[in-house]
């Protein structure tokens, strides 16, 4: 079956405009439980979507057509694109009024790695300003770190207001991470 599909010969034909609505999408996706904006669907998604449905009409799998969808959406005429990437705004700009307020888990691997990346480039210029302060000294918070933080590599205390910023922005750091 996948053979005729991506043949030049089949082709499925999806209608336009398309019957999908706005609508249909903006539930779906609130009933999957998204809370973003940004994770709603594309132009090209919507499309397949709406290339999905057709297909089932003749009785293609979701596994035939994955391939020739990618194919006969490079195949449609610009103004078709434009129609569903017009649809893409409309669907954001309307999520975004029925879910306004996006809340960060700050439990997910994604935050983590983020507090992560965002601590190590910190770090970095921390050491850049005082290269006497190693990584595996920094999680101890002791006198000796704070020492090393209020010294610069001569030896020469930093003026006050530079080591303050350097310490609470170490603290901050090292509490926002899961340890």
């Amino acid at each position: 079956m996948s053979e005729n599909l991506c043949s030049p010969f089949y082709r499925i034909q999806v209608p336009f405009p398309p019957s999908i609505t706005a609508d249909e999408i903006i539930k779906k996706h609130l009933e999957k439980g998204v809370d973003n904006a940004n994770r709603t669907s594309n132009a090209f998604l919507i499309y397949r979507h709406a290339y999905n449905r057709e297909a089932i009409k003749f009785g293609f799998t979701h596994k035939d057509i994955s391939r020739s969808a990618s194919k006969s959406w490079r195949n449609e005429p610009e103004y078709v694109k434009n129609h569903y990437k017009k649809m893409e705004t409309d669907i954001k700009l309307r999520f975004r009024e029925k879910v306004p307020i996006c809340f960060v888990n700050s439990q997910s691997k994604r935050s983590v790695r983020k507090r992560r990346r965002i601590a190590d480039a910190s770090m970095a210029k921390i050491n850049q300003i005082s290269p006497t302060i190693s990584a595996s000294s920094l999680p101890h918070k002791t006198m000796e770190w704070n020492h090393r933080i209020n010294t610069d590599v001569t030896g020469d205390a930093f003026t006050a207001t530079l080591s303050e910023d350097l310490a609470l922005t170490y603290m901050a750091i090292m509490q926002s991470l899961p340890f």
